[in-house]
Order: C-alpha cells, then structure tokens, then sequence
C-alpha cells in the first residue's frame, strides 16, 4: 500500500517495541508527509494518548513500579510527564484509574473516564477555565460502567460506550449525553451483538467514527455515522480477520488515521472520506497507535 502525499501535521500517539512486553509504549510524533518518528516522552510510557497541538499532550502513564496507570501531560521538549490531576488538586473530587482522555479543539474541555467510590466507572469533564471545581460528572451512578468518551468540537455533547454494571444485563452501547440539558440518549441499542468502542468525533462536528467489535474473534472494524439529518452508518473497513482500532481525524476531517494489524504487529493507515483511498504511514512488526492528528 502506497504512503500519504503531501498530507500535512503530525499524528500524536504512541508505539515503538514495548520496553517489558506489557502493552505501553512511549508518546510519538509521526509526520504524515513522511513518516517520521520522534519519541518525546522519555523513559515514561503508556497509551490512550490526546493533545490539542504538540505542546499539550495528555496520555495515560503506566507507573510499573506500582502496576497503576493514571492521566498525565508530557512535555514533548523536556519529556517530563506530570500527573494531570495536579491541574485540578485541591478540588474535592475524588476518583481513581483515569484514562480515555480526549480534548476538545479548543484545548479548553477534556473529557475522561474514571472509577468513582462505588467502583463503577464514570464519564467526567475537566473545564481549564472553570472557577471553583473544574471537574464536573456527566453520568448517573446507576450501575452501568461509562467508558472510552468523545466530546464534540462546540464541547456542548459526549458520547461515550456504557456496558453493564454489577446488577444489569443490557450489554454494550453507544449513549450521548448533552451537557447543557442534561438529556441522554441511546444511540445504539443491540447490546452485545455489535460491541461499539472507541467512538471519535469529527473535527467538523458532522461524523462520530467508531469502531464496532467482532464478540467471537476480538477484531475491530471501524465505521462512520453521520450527526445531522437522516442517520446513515458507513463502513470503512471490512475486514473480518484483521483487527482496525483507534479512528482519529485530520484537522479538516478529510482524512482518517487507524491502527491495524493487517500486517505484523500494528501499523497506522490512513483513508481519505473524499476518495474512499486508504494508505499506509508506518511500515514496521512493531506497534504504532494514533492518539490525535495536530496542525
């Protein structure tokens, strides 16, 4: 498969050999024009990467003397990492495990997921800008586990995937929630029979990718649903034997960065919306995995 031409940005994300066979990797910048790989977090490793630009990137550290993985920021000139949680110290909230991170364009909100007291996991926003608690819980303590959310661009809506909790038995699901109403609504309904993860939003606010599960095999396709007017669902991959993760858009949405294992290890395709064309940005048997795609 031919490389990209003339795309512009970077993707942010993280892969390389896995330093002790665990599954993290250090933070990446890989340039989409030519493929070029830059490790900027250090000795510090982990996946589930997010950043606005390429100075302000979260993703979540594995900390292996403690076997923990919590949400930190790393600076890309320096490659120290900080815990995020120091941005909102102070504030009362209490939760644990924070991970998914995904910001919207503006760098302003970042939403994330996190277990709670009652050991269910929630979906938060952290708003930079907000006086007093800058933490704010969009989701019910009703039993079910919230996980893997997407804010859209304007940072009014989250999608996120719900699964079951300890006393329920519907499976798994995409639910949006609205966060100046407080309204929730299912967007998928067929539990386990289609398991949707990894939902993305589009730059343009048009698009949530997506990617939907094989229950028997593990392997992942990734499709695309349209956010105005008639609802359609578009598949971009069809590939029963090969597993495609980690949909993330380009600044203009024209184009999409995936994760696949098509061949050895996992490696990073891009699919152009306009042409329907796909192309390959890495070439290696290691592990490479795109986070967010910046300027």
């Amino acid at each position: 498969m031919p490389r990209p031409e003339g795309l512009p940005g970077q993707i942010i994300g993280w892969g390389g050999r896995a330093a002790s066979n665990d599954g993290y990797f250090p933070v990446i910048f890989i340039s989409v024009n030519d493929g070029t790989i830059q490790q900027v977090s250090g000795s510090n490793r982990g996946d589930q990467v997010s950043a606005v630009s390429t100075s302000r990137i979260v993703y979540r550290r594995f900390f292996p003397d403690i076997f923990a993985n919590e949400l930190s920021v790393v600076d890309p000139i320096t490659t120290f990492s900080t815990l995020l949680g120091d941005e909102w110290a102070g504030t009362g909230t209490v939760f644990t495990e924070t991970a998914w991170p995904q910001f919207t364009p503006d760098g302003r909100l970042l939403v994330f997921s996190a277990v709670d007291a009652q050991k269910n996991r929630g979906i938060f926003v952290f708003d930079s800008q907000r006086a007093g608690d800058k933490i704010l819980r969009i989701t019910p303590a009703d039993g079910f586990n919230y996980d893997m959310p997407t804010i859209s661009p304007g940072g009014t809506t989250v999608v996120a995937v719900r699964s079951d909790g300890i006393s329920t038995s519907q499976g798994v699901d995409l639910v949006k929630f609205d966060l100046l109403t407080g309204a929730r609504e299912d967007w998928t309904t067929d539990g386990d029979a289609t398991i949707e993860k990894m939902p993305r939003w589009s730059p343009d606010g048009k698009l949530l990718a997506y990617v939907t599960e094989d229950p028997e095999t593990g392997n992942g396709d990734i499709v695309l649903r349209t956010i105005e007017g008639m609802i359609t669902i578009i598949p971009v991959t069809r590939t029963p034997d090969v597993d495609e993760i980690n949909p993330v858009f380009s600044p203009d949405t024209r184009y999409m960065a995936y994760a696949s294992n098509f061949i050895e290890g996992y490696n990073i395709f891009i699919y152009d919306l306009l042409t329907n064309g796909f192309s390959q940005l890495t070439f290696d048997d290691e592990m490479y995995f795109p986070g967010a795609w910046v300027e």
